[in-house]
């Protein structure tokens, strides 16, 4: 396979680009509405559209398997730009093979976009412009990988039977050309993973951290918790006199970070 123009390289890259740069905007902004710091940051959906984002992205239509959909764009995104740069540059056979991957990738990208701006234009889940910016550009790059293979209707076709008789078959004429791209595949996959797995630690250690800094919650503990007498004697230490109106018992030790920096 010839190799690829570096136009046609950028023109699929950059939307990819923007995908990525505007879920990580959604991401962070999930991120920020569990901490309860929507005040205090930038609404730039808002700034730019007159219109927010933070009702589709609490909504339950944006979760799925235990991350936020802007989750699953970093790890669409991010895994379909490692697909193509891993193909450009092993070059060979696998380049096109990779293209082709990518455009199966790209082709279910655009039918769940189709999917979920179609719930959106329903009325089924809240209106949010930037998720709309996703669903637009994840049905253009299946038009960019398209144009990027560069090959008609038929050549597509076959290039996909070819790959189906050996994943089935396990026939071929360049039995060490599909080694090679099993093993790209392989890549790729483990770092949809790895990325799959950063977005939902760090939603996890979200949600702990909201569950754990929740007033009402700390509040309705607090008052569910059974009160304890203390004991005091004469042996224990004292600050101020003993008759003193309000008393209050202090348990602290040196081997606390919390505890040195109060004494202190």
């Amino acid at each position: 396979m010839a190799t690829t123009p570096a136009y046609r390289r950028w023109f699929c890259l950059t939307p990819i680009g923007l995908g990525l740069v505007v879920s990580g905007y959604l991401l962070a902004r999930t991120f920020t509405l569990l901490a309860d710091h929507a005040t205090d940051a930038i609404d730039v959906c808002s700034a730019i559209f007159r219109t927010g984002c933070d009702k589709t992205l609490l909504s339950n239509t944006s979760w799925q398997l235990g991350i936020p959909l802007a989750g699953w764009g970093i790890v669409f995104y991010g895994t379909l730009a490692g697909l193509l740069v891993l193909g450009w540059s092993v070059g060979g056979g696998f380049q096109r093979t990779a293209a082709l991957g990518a455009l199966l990738l790209t082709a279910a990208g655009a039918i769940a976009s189709a999917t979920l701006a179609g719930v959106i234009i329903a009325g089924a889940a809240p209106f949010c412009p930037f998720c709309m910016v996703i669903h637009l550009i994840n049905l253009g790059l299946v038009a960019a990988v398209w144009w990027l293979n560069g090959l008609t209707v038929r050549e597509v076709w076959d290039s996909f039977r070819i790959a189906g008789a050996y994943w089935l078959k396990g026939d071929t004429e360049d039995a060490q050309g599909a080694r090679w791209s099993i093993v790209g595949f392989v890549s790729t996959a483990l770092l949809a993973v790895v990325l799959y797995q950063w977005v939902l630690v760090q939603t996890e250690r979200r949600i702990s951290a909201a569950s754990f800094f929740d007033p009402q919650q700390v509040l309705a503990t607090y008052s569910s918790t059974p009160r304890q007498p203390v004991t005091i004697d004469s042996t224990d230490p004292r600050l101020g006199t003993a008759d003193a109106a309000v008393q209050l018992a202090v348990f602290s030790s040196f081997q606390c970070p919390g505890c040195q920096e109060f004494a202190t």
